[in-house]
């Protein structure tokens, strides 16, 4: 499809990206599948050099994880050393003498790449992600319609590129009441309101509205792309290529994520310890349901109980996070309300942080 000229504003709420109320899905941060030309070793091995390179790119949040952290290239070179398993995947929907109907799924210790992780410096961006609810809607004259994969190449492209990032994505379901919402008579701004409106449902993390429109002199006119509820920023752009337009924006999106969410590599053994005290820890399904939920914040898996008292938990984390960010990583669970004073601190338990355990 030959898109030529665009314009749309973007209006972002970046103070929202560090204060999601709670990263809902968990991704897969170790396994990754490509489209290969044969099930040959040589093909195999080139699959494997893409694929642990992916592998960087999700788990750090740097699409340029190679040219930041360049110590991991030469683990890029090697990567089937670091498999633990691969499978071939063939596609029903393409006949046998087509190309590119054969997949491989390719599944990386983890272990491995941590390890690779702390030799090359590079960051953990943990498996717990915001879920990225998108709404397209098309624009046609005075006729407006909510757009999916299927409709144009772009939105397909885009929802690759994103998943390429490591963002999980929700797809609106497009039921009546979500058609519906596009009427003539409506503004723009009362269809903001209803989109955000039937978003609730899905409860995801960063909701995108994205408006475009088709030239009648062929090419798109992309008139806003809205995320979330509050925008503070505007920024404006002109140019010929909707889908690296909004490739940038959401690499930028991932950057930001990560930058806030993602702790240093690093050998627990070197290192001193923080302890966060958990209070109303008082029967045993809480105490299960927080151990679950604790090991599964934004890469703390190094996280450790360091004794029980009653209904109070003390866990220790190694220090090398800084106490704000250790913070802020926690601040994504919305069962754990932070104690800004505690009257309990006493010196024979010593804390760095008090939370109050407000779930099950």
């Amino acid at each position: 499809m030959n898109l030529k000229i665009f314009f749309f504003t973007i209006l972002i709420n970046i103070s929202s990206i560090y204060s999601i109320k709670v990263f809902s899905q968990s991704i897969d941060l170790f396994s990754t599948t490509l489209s290969v030309p044969s099930i040959s070793e040589i093909h195999r091995e080139e699959a494997a050099r893409i694929g642990i390179t992916l592998i960087f790119v999700k788990i750090t949040g740097d699409s340029n994880v190679l040219k930041t952290y360049p110590k991991l290239i030469s683990y890029s070179k090697n990567a089937t050393n670091y498999l633990s398993s691969f499978s071939y995947i063939e596609d029903s929907n393409h006949s046998f003498n087509k190309k590119n109907h054969l997949s491989i799924k390719l599944n990386f210790q983890p272990e491995e790449i941590k390890q690779i992780l702390i030799d090359a410096q590079a960051p953990f961006w943990g498996s717990k992600r915001p879920e990225i609810l998108i709404w397209f809607i098309n624009q046609s004259g005075a006729i407006k319609s909510f757009s999916q994969v299927d409709d144009f190449d772009f939105i397909n492209n885009l929802y690759e590129h994103i998943q390429f990032l490591g963002l999980p994505i929700v797809e609106p379901i497009l039921d009546l009441s979500e058609i519906s919402i596009l009427t003539e008579e409506k503004n723009w701004d009362e269809i903001y309101e209803d989109v955000y409106s039937e978003s609730n449902k899905y409860n995801a993390d960063i909701i995108y509205i994205i408006q475009f429109s088709e030239k009648i002199d062929g090419g798109w006119l992309l008139l806003s792309l809205k995320k979330d509820y509050k925008d503070i920023i505007i920024e404006s752009y002109i140019g010929d290529d909707i889908l690296n337009f909004l490739k940038m924006h959401f690499t930028n999106l991932a950057s930001n994520l990560a930058k806030n969410f993602s702790i240093p590599s690093y050998n627990i053994s070197t290192l001193d310890h923080h302890i966060i005290k958990i209070s109303n820890i008082n029967t045993y399904t809480r105490f299960r349901n927080l151990i679950m939920e604790m090991s599964d914040v934004s890469a703390l898996e190094s996280i450790k109980v360091k004794k029980i008292n009653g209904g109070v938990i003390y866990f220790s984390v190694p220090s090398n996070i800084p106490i704000q960010k250790l913070i802020t990583i926690i601040s994504l669970n919305k069962n754990l309300i932070k104690n800004d004073i505690d009257l309990q601190n006493i010196q024979d338990d010593r804390f760095d942080l008090s939370y109050k355990w407000m779930g099950k």
